[in-house]
């Protein structure tokens, strides 16, 4: 068996019946203390990342089946969920979390910047979580250049995690993801500031991924994948061709490697012993927008505001998980040529949502089309399981955006209008939550 076709059988190994599809939800929060000071990682002599993980893992929420807890290189605070069926759970699930992470964080004097950039500060007045795997992350990122170390330090998203029912599934969804993520991070951008200033439009968080590392983020278009047919045989051929950051011994020790993923993997098999961990080391590894574990990972969203992070996971439920709403978007892309989506992804690097995107129609258009689409795949699930429209998480934030605009820019017209500093601006926001 090739290394392509152990990774190919890792993604597939866990397929399950459609009515059984069970959705998974990846958080991730930053938070600041009293005097506007990020949170340290590592522990030290105040209040830490750490110190926030381990007196979560000791409360009720946490010890729930399917639900797990980490840190960030940064010290986000990440959440993933129990995958469920349905969002109600996931939505009641949520809250709970979020009801736990404020008693504790009220305990010490803490605020949730609820961006997807923090606003305040820099790769540089973060300190790096002390662990080896992130440590040799941070020394590929400086030999490359880029902005891995904003990726790593001073971002967070929510990320939405699908179970597989075949591979034709499993292609279906990713070609949509991948055509559709540029105008989705325009639809979900929060990221109005930079370094105690305005971002202005700049489509933020989306652009400091795409530049984070080309040989393992930005599109699968960008990796030379760009159909649905045998798209899981070219992402597990691409998925090879990738510098390693780290691997890891039989110990659970990580250490460098000075070669490719598929390079460690051929190795571990010509000594017989190549695993299903060893696959998912390298899997992890691979930070396009949208990427394969044993589920379909969709990660171009930001982290939306508080109130908000369950948007774009019912956004993403009713383009994906919904047939008719699936074959309407793919009777859109799959007219999409290469030279579109190419071009489509250099539009979104700027908010603008009057830009022409494919077939002449504006930003503004598919956003709506897109939308719409979405909504009509969540009134299917509604009857088809007979349970309350999931649409009450998407609808308010539509209205918002709506009323408003998209939140980066709408934010950022908040702040002009208050004759504030950022940092004051963040403390009055915070206050009146």
């Amino acid at each position: 068996m090739t290394i392509q076709e152990h990774i190919k059988n890792y993604i597939l190994s866990n397929l399950v019946e459609e009515d059984e599809r069970k959705i998974g939800v990846e958080l991730e929060c930053i938070f600041y203390d009293r005097d506007m000071k990020r949170i340290p990682v590592n522990p030290c002599d105040r209040f830490s990342a750490t110190d926030f993980l381990e007196a979560l893992e000791k409360t009720e929420i946490i010890n729930k089946i399917g639900v797990s807890t980490s840190l960030e290189p940064g010290g986000q605070i990440e959440w993933g969920s129990t995958p469920f069926v349905g969002l109600h759970d996931i939505h009641a699930q949520l809250e709970s979390y979020m009801d736990t992470l404020f008693d504790i964080a009220a305990q010490h004097e803490l605020f949730l910047a609820d961006y997807a950039i923090d606003p305040l500060f820099s790769p540089d007045d973060i300190e790096l979580i002390d662990l080896k795997k992130y440590q040799l992350m941070r020394d590929r990122y400086e030999k490359i250049g880029g902005r891995g170390p904003w990726m790593m330090r001073c971002s967070s998203s929510v990320q939405v995690n699908i179970d597989l029912t075949s591979e034709s599934d499993a292609e279906e969804m990713a070609f949509i993801a991948d055509c559709i993520t540029p105008i989705v991070s325009l639809l979900f951008s929060n990221s109005p500031f930079l370094s105690g200033r305005t971002s202005g439009k700049d489509n933020l968080r989306y652009g400091i991924w795409n530049e984070t590392d080309p040989s393992r983020t930005g599109s699968l278009l960008n990796h030379g994948i760009n159909t649905r047919q045998n798209l899981l045989d070219k992402v597990c051929r691409f998925i090879p061709t990738a510098p390693a950051i780290f691997i890891i011994d039989k110990n659970n020790n990580f250490d460098n490697y000075d070669g490719t993923l598929g390079e460690w993997l051929e190795s571990l098999k010509a000594s017989g012993q190549l695993d299903r961990k060893d696959i998912l080391t390298v899997l992890h590894q691979i930070f396009t927008h949208v990427r394969f574990k044993n589920v379909i990972e969709v990660r171009g969203m930001d982290r939306p505001p508080r109130g908000f992070e369950m948007a774009p996971v019912a956004f993403w439920t009713g383009i994906l998980m919904a047939q008719e709403s699936r074959d309407a978007i793919l009777d859109i892309v799959q007219n999409w040529t290469d030279e579109d989506r190419i071009s489509l992804e250099k539009t979104v690097e700027k908010i603008d949502i009057y830009q022409l995107g494919p077939n002449g129609k504006t930003i503004e258009e598919w956003l709506y089309a897109l939308c719409d689409i979405a909504l009509m795949g969540l009134r299917g699930r509604a009857e088809k399981f007979n349970w309350e429209n999931e649409d009450q998480y998407l609808n308010p934030y539509l209205d918002h955006i709506k009323s408003n605009g998209i939140i980066t820019l709408s934010t950022q017209n908040d702040f002009r209008k208050s004759g504030l500093s950022v940092r004051e601006f963040l403390i009055e926001r915070q206050a009146n939550a």
